[in-house]
């Protein structure tokens, strides 16, 4: 009787927890709403609405409509079954007891207060991107407006229109110490001004292009991919970003592993890599910079983050004090973290990428899902590339994609033995991920850095 009955209550708790929230679909429009928002700011293109705050507007509403869905992400029985919801709790105590532990308390609450905020966007995704249709719009929605912001940058680029809020980057070419010339670098408005990190979002919505570009059940509707697939290409080539040319490259083996096993990945690897560097030639595949230039100046950035990460290794100097002490980030957002947040906040920000592509190797038995499976394993890959030479990791398409992550994970399930599940062997794995990181950055600093 009581196996009956245990039984009994384990089905109507999967029913509840299966059971849609957000039905009216007022949440998820809200939601779509705010990351075009935060994509494309408009009061970057409408100068009218300079002083609306249209972002914060809109993710207010969202959490108000949303409320219930999100206090039920708290519940320790999710916080153990979902541990990427267990990490950003954790980040967000990480980022106050790294000032705490040096008597700063207001900074402490101020940066609790701003990755939480974060934390919450991340939540909103998770749980309004709830089922099959609302995942694949969601991801359609982030091409749609990275194409859309993409082809505004391009448009002032080429003085098609003048958008008063993009100032042109122009940078002297060089190459074995004498000048080459000077190009013009592409920037986006809002918060991709710098053009490595609108060449990281590119990248991002170039993958999810490809993913419903190579959709065979849609017919010779999927063509019409190749527009953003297009459009993408061209602003990343004019971003002339080594970084986002790396996080592209690092998708190919990606994908290819997910779809055809090490065998796939190693010679796909060796066709299309090649490709990318005649396609690419110039600036992005100046491997010189590396030891002169920008790249050298760089790696002694690197090599400082990792001296202030031997100074504090626990808490770490404080989130956002490595700019206060240094006059520059560290431009990599994993090394950043570990220097301002000490081992157990960098560690939390390295386990939420180790958790993602982990729990995305599985196999899923939806062929939709499983298409899309491939492309958002291979877009977090290359986006965690990506961080490593840009210091990117508090902010909002980072905690988007990473809701993405979380949302597909969800949604994929086939049953509690997919998911990876918080416990100790998950905190030993994760603390050793993090500790070869830390090593793998001090040898390379080592072996590169110029004498």
């Amino acid at each position: 009787m009581a196996t009956i009955e245990s039984n009994s209550y384990l089905v109507i708790s999967a029913v509840r927890e299966t059971r849609p929230a957000d039905r009216h679909g007022w949440g998820f429009a809200l939601l779509c709403a705010t990351v075009v928002s935060l994509y494309v700011r408009p009061a970057d293109i409408v100068h009218s609405i300079q002083n609306w705050p249209v972002y914060q507007v809109l993710i207010l509403a969202c959490i108000g409509v949303s409320a219930r869905s999100l206090t039920l992400q708290l519940h320790p029985s999710r916080l153990v079954r979902n541990p990427m919801v267990a990490s950003m709790l954790a980040l967000i105590l990480a980022a106050f007891a790294s000032h705490a532990t040096h008597g700063d308390w207001w900074a402490a609450r101020n940066s609790a207060w701003n990755i939480g905020k974060l934390a919450v966007l991340f939540m909103l995704v998770l749980c309004l991107v709830n089922t099959k249709g609302r995942l694949l719009t969601f991801v359609r929605l982030q091409v749609v407006v990275i194409c859309f912001s993409v082809t505004i940058a391009l448009a002032d680029y080429y003085n098609l229109m003048e958008v008063n809020s993009i100032r042109a980057v122009v940078e002297v070419v060089q190459h074995d110490g004498s000048d080459q010339g000077l190009i013009e670098r592409l920037r986006g408005t809002g918060i991709f001004e710098d053009p490595n990190d609108l060449g990281m979002v590119i990248v991002l919505g170039l993958v999810l292009s490809f993913c419903f570009m190579m959709q065979e059940d849609v017919g010779w509707f999927r063509y019409l991919w190749l527009f953003p697939i297009s459009i993408a290409m061209l602003g990343l080539a004019h971003t002339y970003s080594r970084g986002a040319l790396l996080s592209l490259a690092s998708t190919v083996p990606a994908w290819l592993y997910i779809r055809g096993g090490r065998r796939a990945a190693i010679w796909g690897t060796l066709t299309a890599i090649p490709l990318l560097l005649v396609l690419y030639a110039g600036r992005m595949t100046d491997v010189d910079a590396v030891f002169d230039g920008t790249g050298q100046s760089r790696i002694r950035i690197w090599s400082d983050a990792l001296h202030t990460f031997r100074q504090f290794p626990i808490f770490g100097i404080g989130e956002g004090m490595f700019v206060e002490e240094h006059g520059v980030v560290t431009h990599n957002s994993f090394l950043q973290g570990f220097a301002e947040l000490g081992f157990i906040g960098g560690a939390t920000f390295l386990g939420l990428f180790f958790i993602g592509m982990t729990s995305l190797l599985p196999k899923v038995q939806d062929e939709k899902l499983e298409h899309l499976r491939g492309f958002v394993f291979a877009a977090l890959v290359g986006y965690g590339v990506g961080l490593l030479s840009l210091s990117r990791q508090f902010e909002g398409p980072t905690f988007l994609l990473l809701g993405l992550i979380a949302a597909t994970i969800n949604v994929s399930e086939a049953g509690p033995d997919r998911r990876v599940l918080l416990g100790g062997k998950l905190l030993i794995f994760v603390s050793f991920v993090s500790a070869l990181f830390l090593i793998a950055m001090s040898l390379l600093v080592r072996f590169l850095i110029a004498r």
